[in-house]
């Protein structure tokens, strides 16, 4: 390998889901596939404690070759690999209620294609812990795990995640995943149109179709998110977040336990409710 190919930095991509991590993902793939790498996950249920989500030995230890990591699964652990190499830390955000929105029509759409049918949106929400963004951030990407997760209250989190944000490469909107590929593009020498993969059809739900109500219940309980969204949406290439107007709470530590034992409780309640929802296949003679 040349002297030029090791200088270059590496780009660590932490896909949140739903966050066009799968439009960014498609576009390096199709074009340079063999200097993109998609993090491998660990197959253990132990990841929920440990919070060891990538697979490090089937990573292997020469990256030399390439210019990408990412996926859900990516943890900070593999910086070890990097060796001399310059970091480039990107993520792409969403707000929370187009988060759960776009999340409940992507599930919505897998159990049609199980010939499974849909669930309401507000059982899907009780199926997820407050703050899933910032809780995903911290759970997959910095490794805290369970106990460890629980100290932690919203201003905790979102401490620690604005704090580590200042020195990532790209912080911003899953809006402006265009942009970002369009300059990370232009650096590897590859076409920067791109193909927006993964998103929702033309009849799923909107933001603005959720009841008046449960918005109303996901707007409070996810202040955290909100936040972060609201600091970090527009900063970019910036490293600079914009002051937050919402009071983060620092003494929910409860309200994040209790979310996280009582949402398992709806899981065996959606299996059923997709079963009897499922639709009908016509017999043909």
């Amino acid at each position: 390998m040349s002297e030029g190919r090791s200088s270059r930095p590496i780009y660590f991509f932490i896909h949140v889901p739903k966050c066009a991590g799968s439009t960014f993902k498609g576009h390096f793939v199709e074009h340079m596939p063999d200097r993109f790498r998609h993090a491998p996950g660990r197959n253990n249920m132990l990841r929920v404690f440990d919070s060891k989500f990538m697979d490090l030995q089937a990573m292997g230890t020469d990256i030399g070759c390439l210019d990408i990591i990412g996926g859900h699964s990516i943890s900070k652990s593999v910086r070890q690999l990097a060796k001399s190499r310059s970091i480039r830390e990107i993520i792409l955000l969403r707000d929370p209620l187009s988060f759960i929105v776009s999340f409940y029509n992507h599930r919505n759409n897998r159990a049609f294609r199980q010939n499974l049918g849909p669930v309401s949106l507000d059982l899907f929400y009780r199926s997820l812990p407050r703050n899933p963004v910032s809780r995903f951030i911290l759970n997959r990407y910095f490794e805290i795990g369970y106990p460890k997760l629980l100290v932690y209250s919203s201003s905790d989190r979102l401490e620690l995640i604005d704090s580590a944000f200042r020195q990532f490469w790209f912080v911003g909107s899953h809006k402006y995943c265009g942009e970002l590929i369009a300059h990370m593009s232009e650096e590897f020498g590859i076409p920067s149109k791109l193909q927006n993969r993964n998103v929702s059809s033309e009849n799923s739900l909107k933001p603005e179709d959720v009841d008046p109500g449960l918005r109303d219940r996901i707007m409070e309980e996810n202040t955290l998110d909100r936040a972060l969204f609201e600091m970090w949406g527009d900063a970019r290439f910036a490293g600079k977040p914009n002051v937050s107007t919402l009071t983060v709470p620092a003494n929910d530590h409860a309200a994040h336990i209790s979310r996280e034992v009582l949402r398992n409780f709806t899981y065996p309640v959606m299996r059923i409710e997709r079963r009897l929802r499922a639709p009908v296949c016509e017999q043909t003679a």
